[in-house]
């Protein structure tokens, strides 16, 4: 097949930069995958991109986010107008080329959406929204999904998401990301301390996860982007007085190999406000062997299993989602599934490791998520 790949965003595939961006690397390591496969596929992203298998379309532009990123919290509308141009650019380009495939692979529907009638091609999107509400609540939104419906297919993430998006969206199947286990370094001991891994915002709750160790006296380990837009000022100015705790380490913003290796640790802390529609750092701690603590939210309890790779927790009385080992919840809840991962012995906490990397080697291995879009793809341009 000849395939076309438009990631989310304008971010560098594959360059090891000191950022978070989930859906950029799953659009790289399925690109980079099907071409390993003997496809022909074309990736149209930033032109540091670094790709062994794949053609890169980058037009000579570079990314967005590593030339401007200082600008998304003193000019976010400069950084935004910016994003946009880049996007119609490549949105654009991709089209005009959509003779040359079989099939196009998009990560993101809000730009490309408006040129599919030209496409001369299949187009699918992978969602990567966690909440896809927002993305039909207004009167444009929901004029665009509808005008464009029949030819827009999307690959859910999830089966929480999936139910998410139908009926507004025409999901053709739901894919399960999948993660490079040989550039994933399996530990079977860990440290003593707990990890929390994203975004350090209001959605993510960083500070509960700070609360939490402070409750069983444990130590902490932050690793992700502090922003510091208008709208998270508030957050962020009480936030930084948890993380002057002398039992907190926040250590910023890593590359995707360094966090691997952070990923050793006595467990995940993944207490999250939102509905997830997947967790990529879920999986990414996994497989590396660390359990995860986190609350019953979106997709969570079909990545995490209760009890064999760490613990789900209800967020509230009133909002329980499953009837899981640890019957607190909120706050409580995390501290009681925090202690039990601490009190196991060593025997079974090294057990609950290995189980941790074999549900990823299941469920959650890339060479799996590559056979689904494989096998998708043939059926689409069939």
């Amino acid at each position: 097949m000849r395939i076309g790949v438009l990631p989310l965003e304008s971010r560098n595939l594959f360059t090891n930069e000191k950022a978070i961006a989930a859906p950029t690397t799953l659009a790289g390591t399925i690109a980079e995958g099907l071409a390993a496969r003997g496809h022909e596929v074309d990736v149209y992203a930033a032109s540091d991109s670094q790709l062994q298998n794949a053609t890169l379309k980058s037009f000579g532009l570079g990314s967005i986010y590593a030339q401007y990123a200082e600008k998304l919290n003193n000019d976010p509308a400069y950084y935004t107008r910016l994003m946009v141009e880049y996007e119609l650019y490549m949105a654009s380009a991709i089209i005009e080329a959509s003779g040359q495939y079989d099939i196009i692979h998009a990560h993101d529907p809000a730009r490309l959406m408006y040129f599919s009638s030209f496409a001369q091609c299949p187009l699918v999107y992978t969602y990567h929204g966690s909440e896809p509400i927002t993305d039909h609540q207004e009167p444009i939104q929901q004029a665009r999904l509808k005008r464009f419906h029949a030819s827009s297919l999307f690959v859910a993430i999830s089966d929480y998401q999936r139910s998410e998006l139908q009926p507004s969206f025409q999901v053709v199947d739901r894919i399960y990301h999948g993660i490079d286990l040989q550039q994933v370094p399996f530990q079977p001991i860990g440290s003593d301390e707990i990890l929390f891994v994203g975004r350090l915002g209001t959605q993510k709750q960083p500070d509960l996860a700070i609360r939490v160790a402070q409750e069983v006296k444990k130590r902490i380990r932050l690793i992700g982007e502090l922003s510091r837009s208008v709208s998270n000022a508030a957050y962020v100015k009480q936030l930084e007085i948890l993380l002057k705790d002398s039992m907190v380490e926040y250590v910023g913003v890593l590359s995707q190999s360094e966090v691997y290796t952070a990923y050793q640790a006595r467990l995940l802390i993944h207490p999250v406000k939102f509905e997830e529609g997947f967790g990529m750092v879920l999986i990414e701690a996994m497989a590396t062997g660390t359990p995860v603590v986190a609350y019953a939210r979106g997709a969570i309890p079909e990545v995490i299993e209760d009890g064999v790779t760490g613990f789900i927790v209800n967020p509230s009385l009133e909002g329980r989602r499953g009837n899981w080992i640890v019957q607190a919840t909120g706050k409580a809840g995390l501290c009681e599934a925090v202690e039990r991962i601490y009190a196991l012995s060593n025997d079974a906490y090294k057990a609950m490791r290995q189980a941790c990397r074999k549900r990823v080697e299941d469920y959650f291995s890339a060479s799996r998520m590559l056979d689904d879009y494989e096998r998708l793809f043939v059926k689409l341009v069939a």
